[in-house]
């Protein structure tokens, strides 16, 4: 299916909202040229074709979640710059929690897409595409509302906040077979705790509220981050592994 597709499926399949009753939804105009341009701009990477046939149908969706905005019109809500250095929220759920496309220079689509959230503060990997993000919106919406979406913001994030995946010592990544583990593990100073998570699947993530003083860095591109825990977080760390 086309991100235009999944759009037609929004629009003209009945929704509900999680009390189940029927949700009150807004498609808001789309983008105009001009606009598509200015945003194309701001992005590290050229807009696919198929996402700007979508931005010049519909710049976002208003009773879904509970805002999606494909214009860039979330970025003043949230910093995530140390996550996501090139990241375009571009969905809320209205309790200060995002889903955000993380863009790099050699994108070729809008994806992946991570949920960011503050309570506790985490990070997991939700959709591959946007094309797939807007297929679990629409089961979110619908009986038997069974959507990955879902299934990340309310089950995922407490599990991996017990037990975090794909996560080692700086100590382990420096006797890794693994170059680019180990060429972090040169850059980062002692104690400190990178989350491999290069093959992340849907809910896995880390806390990056474990960081002392917040600070997380991450290698480039790849989806390898690394923190320094809080006092006595590290020995909690290992014996969850």
């Amino acid at each position: 299916m086309t991100l235009l597709d999944h759009l037609h499926d929004l629009r003209t399949s009945p929704l509900f909202d999680e009390a189940e009753v029927p949700a009150n939804v807004t498609f808001l105009t789309g983008m105009s040229h001009d606009e598509i341009a200015t945003l194309a701009k701001t992005l590290p990477c050229p807009i696919p074709g198929d996402v700007a046939l979508l931005l010049a149908e519909c710049r976002g969706i208003d009773g879904l979640l509970d805002q999606i905005d494909f214009s860039g019109g979330l970025r003043n809500q949230i910093e995530a710059d140390d996550l996501f250095p090139h990241g375009l929220p571009i969905a809320s759920d209205g309790y200060g929690n995002f889903w955000i496309i993380d863009l790099h220079s050699h994108s070729t689509t809008w994806g992946p897409i991570w949920f960011h959230c503050h309570d506790a503060p985490t990070i997991a990997w939700q959709s591959a595409d946007l094309d797939s993000f807007l297929g679990e919106v629409l089961r979110l919406h619908q009986p038997p509302f069974a959507s990955l979406i879902d299934e990340v913001h309310e089950q995922r994030i407490g599990t991996m906040v017990t037990k975090p995946p794909g996560q080692l010592s700086r100590e382990e990544a420096l006797s890794s077979s693994d170059a680019l583990l180990f060429a972090f593990a040169q850059s980062l100073p002692e104690g400190w705790v990178i989350a491999d998570l290069r093959e992340a699947k849907v809910g896995d993530g880390f806390e990056w509220g474990r960081a002392d003083k917040l600070e997380v860095r991450r290698y480039g591109t790849a989806q390898l981050w690394a923190y320094k825990p809080k006092r006595g977080l590290f020995d909690m760390l290992l014996k969850r592994r």
